[in-house]
């Protein structure tokens, strides 16, 4: 808890969550007697125990500001409004809140056809993203009421499209609310702007990858290289992959050196919402950095329209496509490997030697993906000090199915 008595302002933080762990991030911010909750992040495991914290309070929140798009911000959006007595306005950027919406109906999709879910529900989802208040970047927003003389600016944060930097003004006081943030521009996305930072009373970020090491130069080619060798082998490629969020980048590299070399493999992406999070990013062309803007004033030609790309929906639509034994890339969501495509993708993938999967992110800590990563590193240690086999991993995969004979019989008898 932090504590800081202004002559004129009081301000208290309090984190809920994502302290300490790399568990979602949800804080209560505190400018007087109004309150702010600075996102409400959740994970794909739906455990409801996190909000222990949250549960106390959401009743009394003023506002809530949401920094990114992914679960871990504004996951837990929806069980908050439709259980937690949540009513707050929600501000962001229009991406954001439209990618947000993408990263929750995938979600909700991969639980609800593999298991009996009723933490919440796709209309939970909609009352939830109703409350949404659109913000652009460096927009000075004054709040009403309760709030009045606390304005709110977004600044880009790089990261994600639309993801934001926030700062929070009140008399002369500002803080700044500053998560995964990224200060380099990458293909689509602009770097961080630095000139939130030039004034904060009060600053408030976190220290994910102090301890990682530095990312090295040629990562980019090195994956490449890694999925052209495994598809030139004769095997193929299975990438977990988040929805709307880093994935973005993801394509876009590969798009373009499958523009650059025709190469005759296919690319596919699995997610309940793929075609729908594509058609959206699309049309946030003012969201991105000016090299996307300049490409395409030059050639009037979208740099996201992903001409080699395949957009699935189905495991069936897939299995069709692997009838023909051809070597291809996937992209499958979730990134954490805990349910969906990606976990029932790797259970198939992984068990053969020619295939590759390649982790561009390792997962949420004590997700399935962070496990596999973590038993291959764990392996390769081994190895180096004389013994180790491959490393083994157990999941547990659960579908739906419609019941029969017997079953059916009970179940009837039990619904009359």
């Amino acid at each position: 808890i932090f504590f800081r008595h202004h002559v004129n302002v009081m301000i208290l933080f309090t984190p809920l969550s994502g302290v300490h762990t790399e568990g979602p991030l949800c804080y209560l911010l505190e400018l007087d007697d109004f309150k702010i909750l600075l996102d409400c992040g959740w994970n794909d495991t739906f455990d409801t125990s996190q909000f222990d914290l949250l549960k106390t309070v959401a009743e009394d929140v003023d506002a809530v500001l949401i920094s990114h798009a992914d679960l871990s911000h504004l996951g837990g959006l929806p069980y908050a409004v439709a259980h937690l007595g949540l009513k707050a306005p929600v501000y962001a950027t229009l991406p954001v809140q439209k990618m947000g919406e993408m990263f929750l109906y995938d979600a909700e999709r991969h639980k609800t056809s593999r298991e009996d879910f009723r933490t919440f529900s796709l209309d939970d989802i909609d009352l939830a993203f109703e409350r949404f208040v659109q913000i652009k970047f460096f927009q000075n927003f004054k709040l009403e009421g309760k709030g009045r003389g606390i304005v709110i600016t977004p600044f880009p944060a790089g990261h994600t499209i639309g993801g934001s930097v926030w700062r929070i003004t009140k008399e002369t006081d500002e803080i700044l609310y500053a998560v995964d943030y990224h200060h380099r521009k990458e293909r689509i996305l602009p770097s961080l702007d630095r000139s939130a930072f030039s004034k904060a009373t009060v600053t408030i970020t976190d220290a994910f990858n102090a301890l990682r090491p530095p990312i090295k130069q040629d990562r980019d080619e090195r994956l490449l290289d890694t999925i052209l060798s495994t598809l030139r082998a004769d095997g193929s490629v299975l990438i977990p992959c988040d929805t709307a969020g880093r994935s973005f980048e993801l394509l876009m590299l590969l798009d373009q050196r499958w523009e650059q070399y025709n190469y005759p493999y296919k690319i596919v992406v699995l997610s309940n919402v793929a075609h729908r999070a594509v058609e959206f990013a699309r049309g946030m062309l003012e969201w991105m950095n000016e090299n996307v803007h300049r490409r395409f004033d030059d050639s009037r030609h979208h740099p996201m329209k992903f001409q080699h790309f395949m957009f699935l929906h189905s495991m069936e639509e897939l299995d069709k496509l692997r009838a023909e034994r051809r070597p291809m890339v996937v992209l499958a969501t979730p990134v954490s490997l805990n349910t969906g495509f990606s976990l029932e993708l790797f259970s198939i993938f992984a068990n053969h030697e020619r295939n590759a999967v390649i982790f561009v992110e390792q997962g949420p800590e004590g997700s399935v993906a962070r496990t596999v990563v973590e038993e291959y590193f764990k392996r390769q240690r081994q190895g180096q000090s004389g013994g180790a086999g491959p490393p083994l991993v157990t999941v547990d995969l659960s579908r739906k199915v419609p019941i029969s004979g017997e079953e059916l019989r009970e179940w009837e008898e039990q619904e009359d």
